[in-house]
């Protein structure tokens, strides 16, 4: 017995009943100013990428001392995150609202660990 093909294949072998399929759109530009703008697109979104992964791993250190319930460590990883979101929020690559909320989230559970231990 011949092994079962996905859906989407079997759907397509017959021409009347293909379904719509969306192909990935890979840009092909013409004039040079096209071309440019895809090589400044390109960068620009790894530079976006590289700035939201920084915050994402600060948040995890900061996560972690939270968990490991010691109020020194979390106020120090607090001030660290606290500047790169400020960083990420001035270049636009986050909304400043964005980043004021997540301090203000990231402020409550400090503010939660500092109270439990006094």
């Amino acid at each position: 017995m011949p092994p079962a093909s996905p859906p989407v294949a079997a759907a397509a072998e017959s021409w009347h009943t293909a379904p719509f399929v969306r192909t990935p759109r890979n840009p092909v530009p013409n004039t040079e100013s096209a071309k440019k703008r895809v090589r400044q697109n390109a960068k620009q979104n790894a530079l976006n990428n590289w700035r939201k992964r920084r915050v994402k791993d600060q948040v995890k250190a900061f996560d972690q001392a939270i968990h490991a319930r010691d109020p020194k460590a979390a106020e120090a990883e607090y001030r660290k995150v606290v500047a790169i979101l400020d960083k990420v929020a001035s270049t636009s690559t986050m909304h400043r609202n964005t980043a004021s909320r997540k301090k203000s989230r990231l402020a409550k559970q400090l503010k939660a660990i500092q109270g439990a231990k006094k």
